[in-house]
């Protein structure tokens, strides 16, 4: 096992961990295709909520933090960063550094929407990415993410009520 492989494993463990001690649960995905994990949301009686929250993770030993050491910049597929624009639930872009054992997380829709990035380098294979290191994916941010998951879902079935 390379020690690629062993940092993936861990950044996979960060995030299941987190979402653990929100009562979530994490579910792997075995066939890459952008998306390495999906967060499952409980209600308080233990019943799954609608819908779930796709993760794509990164790992690294040495991150390229910015100048003035406020984000990590990160190489990330385009094809990857248009699909996940176009998606209706929530999808995270997790950056977990080996080094000091701390994950770091943007919301990929939110990203872009605030962004021209996929503008300048919808053509390019990869594009460039900014991570604050003020937002790590920890159980606020998991917590964050579902209401986030849970606010679109109603606002999707109020519109469909509204077509009816």
């Amino acid at each position: 096992m390379t020690r690629e492989h062993v940092i993936a494993d861990m950044s996979a463990c960060r995030v299941e961990w987190r979402a653990l001690l929100c009562g979530f649960s994490v579910e792997s995905i075995q066939h890459d295709y952008g998306i390495g994990l999906v967060m499952f949301t409980y209600v308080a009686s233990g019943e799954v909520e609608n819908e779930s929250i796709s993760i794509q993770l990164k790992a690294t030993d040495a991150p390229a933090y910015t100048n003035d050491g406020q984000f990590i910049s990160i190489r990330v597929e385009t094809k990857d960063m248009l699909t996940s624009a176009a998606d209706l639930m929530p999808i995270a872009l997790v950056i977990y550094d080996a080094s000091s054992n701390v994950a770091y997380h943007i919301h990929i829709q939110e990203y872009l929407a605030k962004r021209s990035l996929l503008e300048r380098e919808a053509s390019a294979r990869t594009a460039t990415v900014h991570v604050p290191v003020s937002d790590q994916f920890d159980e606020s941010a998991a917590l964050i993410l579902a209401d986030r998951k849970n606010t679109q879902y109603r606002r999707i079935g109020e519109m469909l009520d509204r077509l009816i």
